[in-house]
């Protein structure tokens, strides 16, 4: 239990206090506990010393591990930006320390693997069509069962999330072939969040006796999971129960919603809000409408574009008239919606440079760097670089309201 994590974690630090990696790997293992035991803002400040020390220390191993630890926390607390650049620069030194070894870290980072959080982040931030294309890559790189079962499991619940129906099979053929990869990774823990994850997919593409199935196999399979699996255990019973016409289920989701709000566990709570929204249109189409503005102020101000886009969607299904994705509202300033790398990536090519040439003066990749020109259009709106250095000579020139 959380508690008893804790005060393991605790002991730990004060044991390997004299060791620098020791208390380096203790402070995560604090981060972990605290996670477990819901005590969200402190997990995530603990995860960013580890991951702060381990940089400072130059240990590029240890550097890897804290790194995907706090980025997956900053994804339950949807600061996708910061993730980003976290992830990014552990892309980085992946490919420093591995040289033409692409995926030396692929299976060495604890419980995550940076190229399965990239992903993860960019299902939310970016093109969610685009994500799960790459994931399919992904899943044929990946050699080692124990992760590609997760790869699997994502495809498969945005899928069930994001696509329409038509996309049913696909949804399926990786649920399968994630159940599968379980079986021979042989890991309990991933099993069983696996069962979770496709108790989702299938609870969103309304085969609900099989994704209550999975329910019952979550809840046999092991003692209470961590705060944000026994809350996403809740929501999905709740889609169940409005599947079925349940009111209570309308009632539960308001409950998950409230405490997943009190955690600051936003990531989740976007999804919390747009099946809210989609539960009431039935019987309350103006709160419904409500419910999509609030999802879409939420997922606009954390630059989930995939979320922001299903709340669009909603309300103009409501016949709610919505602002086009990706353009600034008047009087809003474009380049206000960009991360601080964005900012600096977006001033170089206002300038004239190449992605080469700002890969080499940011120390980047020109991955990372075409990764960030695509979200940097995305967020502002412009549709290729000459259009963008023309707003950005717009906005410079525009008097600052006062």
């Amino acid at each position: 239990n959380g508690p008893a994590q804790l005060q393991i974690a605790e002991e730990m630090a004060q044991v390997a206090s004299s060791s620098e990696e020791g208390a380096i790997w203790a402070e995560q293992d604090r981060a972990t506990a605290l996670m477990f035991a819901g005590r969200v803002g402190e997990a995530i400040a603990s995860a960013r010393r580890a991951w702060t020390q381990a940089r400072q220390r130059m240990l590029p191993m240890l550097t890897l591990t804290a790194g995907s630890s706090l980025a997956s926390k900053l994804i339950d607390i949807a600061h996708f930006d910061e993730a980003d650049e976290v992830i990014s620069e552990c892309l980085e030194l992946e490919r420093r320390v591995a040289g033409s070894g692409e995926r030396f870290a692929m299976a060495k980072v604890g419980n995550w693997s940076i190229h399965d959080l990239r992903h993860q982040i960019w299902l939310s931030r970016g093109d969610w069509r685009d994500a799960i294309a790459s994931l399919e890559r992904e899943v044929i790189r990946q050699s080692q069962p124990h992760f590609r079962m997760h790869l699997h499991w994502h495809i498969s619940v945005w899928l069930a999330r994001c696509a329409d129906s038509g996309r049913s099979v696909e949804v399926e053929r990786h649920a399968e072939a994630s159940r599968q990869d379980g079986v021979a990774a042989d890991c309990r823990r991933c099993s069983r969040e696996l069962a979770l994850k496709t108790a989702e997919s299938f609870a969103r593409l309304g085969r609900l006796e099989e994704a209550e199935k999975e329910l019952q196999a979550w809840d046999e399979n092991g003692r209470p999971g961590a705060m944000n699996d026994m809350l996403w255990r809740r929501h999905v019973a709740a889609l169940i129960a409005v599947a079925r016409g349940d009111p209570a289920g309308i009632a539960e989701i308001e409950a998950v919603l409230a405490e997943r709000d009190r955690l600051g566990l936003a990531g989740a709570l976007l999804w919390t809000r747009l099946d809210l929204a989609g539960a009431l249109i039935g019987s309350d189409k103006r709160r419904a409408a409500e419910e999509f503005r609030k999802a879409g102020d939420e997922a606009a101000a954390a630059r989930a574009a995939t979320e922001q886009h299903l709340a669009e969607l909603g309300l103009r299904r409501l016949g709610v008239h919505t602002w086009r994705r990706g353009q600034a509202r008047a009087g809003e300033n474009a380049m206000d919606r960009l991360s601080e790398r964005e900012r600096e990536i977006a001033t170089l090519i206002g300038a004239g440079h190449s992605n080469p040439e700002i890969a080499g003066r940011l120390f980047l990749s020109r991955k990372t760097v075409e990764r960030h020109v695509s979200n940097i259009l995305a967020r502002t709106g412009a549709r290729n670089r000459t259009e963008l250095a023309r707003l950005l000579n717009v906005q410079e020139t525009r008097p600052t309201s006062r």
